[in-house]
């Protein structure tokens, strides 16, 4: 902790970057603020459906959950991502007009894709429900199909606050907001019935509330009448798009893997124990996620100017802030982990190792900084794509084999092979991303291993 108030006090505003990166530690300061409401609010939601529902619909809501959000990424075709690049090198330049633009198509776009998954989200229910072996998902997975259209367009709006820098809107409209309403109108509608229906009805109202209200700040920052729109070109635009959508969805494919495969081969019980887990070793990453909410645009805006000196100090900077924050929340969690599995009841006492192995990863990727998001922004999205892509098909082979022979061990249980699975995966795609940075740019990004000039 004294390291890193040391650390930051002593950045000295001794020329335009050392500003720029007292901005960057005040934005993730904020950022981490909300994020943090955001973990808690989903670990609010997480107990509630637990005390309310049991473990059995926590496992439920986990799977369906899962699939909203793969089906979402799908839908956005990767313009969230390809907005951030864009909008952030446009609003340098001041063009409005072209921000707008690009938006505007991305958006509908979105929109249009997005109703077509829903449709066919729905009528394949209840081929999953067959497929986890499980009637009660098909109603679940039904009702929440009718959230992917505001689910995915809220994640364009939020983006396009992202690359404009409007660091404070950004954070608004994240998944903690959503969960703050789902957690609001369960325990509203709690006394009226006992249905679990409530919970996935919930995240439908959430969703469309939070969007319509991200819709009315963007008008506000386009209120000025714009004459005609900026002919972008859309075929670019899609090539840009389309690998970062393909990095995204093998993203949370490799996210995911281990709750998909936990509901295939054990009980839904299992899954929501591993999910509530797994969510609190994020913790560990939290500091990582608020800063690569903020340091993007700033690396796609270096990269554009081709100043490399300032991308390799935004880099190291950001590495180092990374990893102190996660050094201090991982020595805070190895402590209280106990205190705070019990909290959830009686049968997540079974998940204390599978903590201990998940937080490995998540501390290896504090020390590895920002890369992936590096190379995304900086013109490698296909060499991105290939790495997430590898890193997801070792995660589904790994969980595939060793969920299983975990179960059927004396000393192991199931998910605990999915933790060693999601570990390895993070230690590997993160070492292949801390090669390309060096081999590209010349420097790793690991801190206390670089000296900036």
């Amino acid at each position: 902790m004294f390291k890193l108030v040391n650390f930051i006090l002593n950045c000295k505003l001794q020329n335009k970057s050392d500003i720029e990166f007292k901005n960057l530690i005040i934005n993730s300061g904020f950022v981490f603020l909300f994020r943090l409401l955001g973990l808690i609010f989903g670990f609010i939601l997480t107990f509630l459906i637990t005390k309310f529902y049991g473990t059995e619909i926590l496992g439920i809501y986990t799977l369906s959950f899962t699939m909203l959000t793969v089906v979402a990424v799908l839908s956005r075709l990767g313009l969230d991502e390809a907005l951030v690049k864009i909008v952030s090198s446009l609003m340098i330049s001041g063009k409005k007009r072209e921000v707008y633009s690009t938006y505007k198509f991305c958006f509908q776009t979105t929109f249009i894709t997005a109703v077509i998954l829903t449709i066919i989200f729905y009528l394949s229910s209840n081929f999953f429900s067959n497929l986890f072996d499980n009637k009660k998902l098909d109603s679940a997975l039904k009702i929440i199909s009718l959230s992917i259209v505001p689910y995915a367009l809220l994640k364009i709006n939020s983006d396009l606050f992202k690359g404009m820098k409007e660091t404070k809107y950004f954070s608004y409209f994240q998944t903690g907001s959503v969960f703050l309403l789902i957690s609001i109108f369960i325990i509203l509608f709690r006394n009226l019935t006992l249905s679990p229906n409530v919970l996935f009805i919930s995240i439908i109202v959430s969703s469309i509330f939070i969007l319509i209200i991200s819709i009315l700040i963007v008008n506000k920052f386009f209120n000025e009448p714009i004459k005609r729109d900026f002919n972008i070109s859309k075929i670019n635009l899609l090539k840009l798009s389309i690998p970062m959508m393909v990095t995204s969805s093998m993203f949370m494919v490799l996210s995911w893997t281990d709750n998909l495969l936990l509901g295939f081969f054990l009980k839904e019980q299992n899954v929501g124990i591993y999910f509530v887990t797994y969510k609190i070793s994020l913790i560990i990453s939290f500091g990582l996620f608020a800063v690569n909410s903020v340091i993007s645009p700033k690396f796609s805006e270096s990269y554009h100017k081709n100043d490399l000196m300032q991308l390799k100090k935004t880099a190291i900077y950001s590495a180092k802030l990374n990893f102190y924050m996660g050094l201090i929340l991982t020595t805070f969690l190895f402590f209280c982990i106990k205190f705070i599995l019990s909290m959830y009841g009686e049968d997540f006492k079974i998940a204390y190792r599978t903590f201990y192995i998940l937080i490995i990863g998540q501390l290896f990727n504090t020390l590895c900084g920002s890369v992936l998001n590096l190379l995304n922004m900086t013109g490698k999205e296909i060499l991105v794509s290939l790495i997430i892509l590898s890193a997801a098909i070792l995660n589904f082979t790994l969980n595939y084999y060793l969920i299983p022979i975990m179960e059927s061990s004396k000393y192991f249980i199931g998910i605990e092979g999915a933790a060693i699975s999601s570990t390895i995966c993070l230690i590997y795609w993160n070492v292949l991303g801390l090669f390309f940075v060096k081999k590209y740019y010349g420097f790793l990004m690991i801190p206390f291993l670089n000296k900036l000039k």
